[in-house]
C-alpha cells in the first residue's frame, strides 16, 4: 500500500475510535480542545512516521539533526586544518620532542 493510503487509513481508524475527538489540539486562549483539520492530521501522522523511521527518511527531524551534527563536525575539522595548515605536524613533533626530554 502507498504511504498516502496508510496515513489515510490511520486517520480513519483514529476518527472511528474517537467519535468525539479524533485528532485534537489544545487552544490555550480558549482553554479547550478542538478537532484539527484532516490536512493537519495528515501532516502530523506523516511526521510521526518519518521520526519513527528516521534511518530510512532523510526528511525526518532526527535525520536532519544527525546531518547538521555531522556537517558541523566536518566544518570544525576543515577549519582546524585551515588554521593550523601544515603547522599541526610541527606542533606534534614539538610535543613529542618535549615528552622525550621529560
Amino acid at each position: 500500500a502507498s504511504k498516502s493510503k496508510i496515513v489515510t487509513k490511520i486517520i480513519q481508524i483514529v476518527k472511528y475510535q474517537s467519535p468525539e475527538g479524533g485528532f485534537v489540539k489544545y487552544d490555550i486562549s480558549r482553554r479547550r480542545w478542538h478537532e484539527v483539520s484532516d490536512h493537519l492530521a495528515r501532516e502530523k501522522v506523516g511526521q510521526a512516521f518519518r521520526d519513527i523511521l528516521h534511518l530510512k527518511y532523510p526528511s525526518s527531524t532526527k535525520a536532519k539533526q544527525r546531518m547538521r551534527q555531522t556537517q558541523q563536525e566536518e566544518a570544525a575539522i576543515k577549519m582546524a586544518n585551515v588554521i593550523l595548515g601544515g603547522k599541526h605536524y610541527e606542533l606534534s613533533s614539538m610535543v613529542d620532542n618535549l615528552n622525550s626530554k621529560v
